[in-house]
């Protein structure tokens, strides 16, 4: 099957609501314990409205025009350096293994590259073993830990 890879629309409402429903169900697929709260959707549209120039927000689309993969990363500046920091990366369930991801994370690293970023920062659930190997594979590195505890 065949994607085509652009920029999110963030002025069409039907694409934000595709992607704002799947963004905050992502991490309860890791942690059953992380339950969208009441107003979580329409936090999330509203944010993905206001999308900056300069963030990559880029998705995949399929044959029928259906929102399959989406992925997005904040500029900022950390210790005086431009940074890229993900926000979040998925692919619908019924198009993993495709490259959806792999094509996604390369098409940020070009737009990181275009923008003079010293680098870009990621993080996913110690449990998405297939996220993690794709990171490595693509030259990503471990840095740090992020550890929690539940109360």
């Amino acid at each position: 099957m065949e994607f085509e890879f652009r920029r999110m629309n963030g002025a069409d409402p039907v694409e934000v609501l595709s992607i704002a429903e799947r963004d905050i169900l992502i991490p309860t697929l890791f942690d059953p314990d992380l339950q969208p709260a009441p107003t979580m959707l329409s936090d999330r549209i509203q944010s993905l409205g206001k999308m900056r120039d300069e963030d990559f927000a880029d998705v995949a689309v399929d044959s029928s025009g259906h929102v399959v993969g989406f992925h997005l990363i904040r500029k900022d500046i950390f210790f005086g350096r431009a940074v890229g920091n993900v926000s979040t990366l998925w692919v619908d369930p019924a198009h993993r293994r495709k490259g959806v991801a792999k094509n996604l994370k390369l098409r940020a690293e070009r737009w990181g590259r275009e923008q003079g970023l010293y680098c870009i920062y990621t993080h996913t659930f110690v449990q998405n073993e297939p996220m993690v190997d794709l990171n490595k594979k693509l030259g990503f590195e471990i840095i740090s830990y992020r550890l929690q505890k539940k109360l």
